[in-house]
């Protein structure tokens, strides 16, 4: 896990990352992750019953030699 920040809509909150997995590639790495955020911490309060108040973020970093 590694613990970083999350800007957005102008505030700054933290945000716990988690890497579920790595994978080498012909020039370098994948890294792919995932990070749970309360949307309402960032003041998103709009479209109640629509989406959850907690949002999953996934993503992959890719990273070359």
């Amino acid at each position: 896990m590694l613990d970083g920040e999350l800007t957005a809509r102008g505030t700054t909150a933290p945000v716990a990352v988690v890497v579920t997995s790595v994978s080498p590639t012909a020039t370098g790495l994948t890294v792919f992750a995932t990070a749970r955020v309360d949307r309402t911490a960032f003041g998103v309060t709009t479209m109640k019953g629509m989406v959850g108040r907690h949002l999953d973020l996934p993503f992959a970093v890719m990273a070359a030699d």
